[in-house]
């Protein structure tokens, strides 16, 4: 085997491990809300959400339940708020931002998943069989 090779075989692999190493960890992330003229915590969601998030057809209803795993402290909030009369169901909760944040704070939590990425796979070049 090419010399080569063999450093590039070993390069990709110790990437590839690392990489799986940190997919599996927790991200955070604060942002600010206008309307709320508050912070707000969110996480990377895990495998098992991000597989029941793309099985949903309904995009509005995808993302009010990436706003429902993503963003901390919200499942306390839809608690309190479904006690008092506020909303109905919990995922209601995501009503509380308008349509522009909530939009802006779904494409965060997707991007910290690794769901969604600005950077593109390009081609290099073009081999021949």
């Amino acid at each position: 085997m090419n010399t080569d090779k063999k450093l590039t075989l070993e390069q990709f692999t110790k990437k590839a491990s690392q990489r799986l190493i940190d997919k599996k960890q927790v991200k955070f992330l604060t942002l600010y809300v206008p309307s709320l003229d508050a912070e707000i915590k969110i996480r990377n969601l895990n495998k098992e959400e991000i597989t029941e998030i793309l099985n949903i057809e309904d995009e509005v209803h995808s993302d009010v339940m990436v706003v429902y795993y993503g963003v901390l402290d919200i499942k306390e909030v839809a608690k309190s708020l479904k006690e008092s009369g506020d909303i109905k169901e919990y995922i209601e909760v995501a009503n509380i931002f308008n349509m522009q944040e909530r939009n802006q704070i779904v494409k965060k939590i997707l991007e910290l998943s690794d769901v969604i990425s600005s950077k593109k796979v390009e081609i290099v070049k073009n081999i021949k069989n």
